[in-house]
């Protein structure tokens, strides 16, 4: 599985994850399986202060990799009640992350 970071940046109100480990040569949001997609909820990870990682939308004007960064639109917090963690079990999940 991929390793994400994600950053708010410092003098605007951005926020992004960009891949920092992938699980393989060229994996990223647009090809690893195992990434998104699986259904299962997941904690919200801790956002780092950007100081000299470049805003993808500021810095660098929206041209970059899809694959290795991805904006974050906004995140929700939320929880999970029910048999277990995946979409498929019977429960009920109140709101998580978007992207």
């Amino acid at each position: 599985m991929c390793t994400l970071e994600f950053y708010k940046g410092a003098c605007c109100r951005h926020k992004w994850a960009r891949v920092a480990q992938p699980c393989g040569p060229g994996m990223g949001f647009s090809t690893c399986p195992w990434l998104f997609g699986t259904g299962r909820a997941r904690p919200q990870p801790e956002a780092f202060v950007a100081r000299q990682e470049p805003c993808p939308q500021c810095d660098l004007g929206g041209v970059y990799s899809r694959n290795e960064v991805r904006a974050v639109v906004r995140f929700r917090r939320g929880f999970r009640l029910g048999l277990g963690p995946g979409r498929r079990d019977p429960g009920v999940e109140v709101r998580c992350g978007v992207m």
